[in-house]
């Protein structure tokens, strides 16, 4: 989720997608309150296409569907309406309505970090979204070194942590046939940090 400014009412959830569909800008919804999306800025936008080239082929041939960052993730109906910068769903995609823009059923979640949202991705979100049963990979992508964290579903529900760190790097998840090497994600990608290679 990129920088998020709070609007001052509580809302349901039909508002929210009654709103949210119409809207020129994307916001999320986290229990009532909805929140401005900001847009990206260039690593962000440069992780998120990497991602895609690299997730993308790596799905080919099986039941498994990768989703932009377009497609909203639900986690109950009136807890979290987020937009995930990558979904991966496999066999039968189940929606929130009609509409079929509110996934219900990912198997996999990436999220690309940002400085104002860092805190929300790894706390609050990360919680909500390890209520979808069908969820067994969150994956969180930093945009200031070439770090990705792994959070993968165990037995009796426990999450087990694990950190690729470098561009030699890389990084398999628990139920899909993706592998992410760092070198393909960060390609191109402009470090701001002195210590960042």
């Amino acid at each position: 989720m990129a920088s998020a400014q709070r609007l001052p009412r509580l809302f349901t959830a039909e508002e929210y997608l009654r709103i949210e569909r119409d809207a020129p800008l994307k916001s999320e919804f986290v229990q009532g309150t909805i929140y401005a999306m900001a847009g990206a800025i260039e690593n962000h936008i440069t992780l998120n296409l990497n991602l895609v080239l690299a997730v993308g082929p790596a799905l080919r041939g099986t039941e498994c569907r990768a989703f932009g960052n377009d497609m909203k993730v639900c986690t109950t109906p009136d807890g979290l309406f987020a937009y995930p910068d990558l979904s991966i769903v496999c066999g039968d995609r189940r929606y929130h309505d009609a509409r079929k823009d509110v996934l219900l059923n990912p198997i996999a979640l990436f999220e690309i970090l940002s400085p104002s949202t860092s805190s929300f991705d790894r706390g609050e979100k990360i919680l909500w979204y390890q209520q979808l049963p069908s969820l067994h990979d969150y994956v969180l992508i930093s945009q200031e070194t070439p770090r990705i964290e792994l959070f993968s579903r165990g037995d009796n529900d426990l999450w087990l942590p694990k950190v690729a760190i470098g561009l030699q790097s890389r990084l398999t998840l628990s139920r899909v046939p993706v592998t992410l090497d760092l070198a393909e994600v960060y390609e191109n990608l402009v470090f701001s940090s002195p210590d960042a290679p």
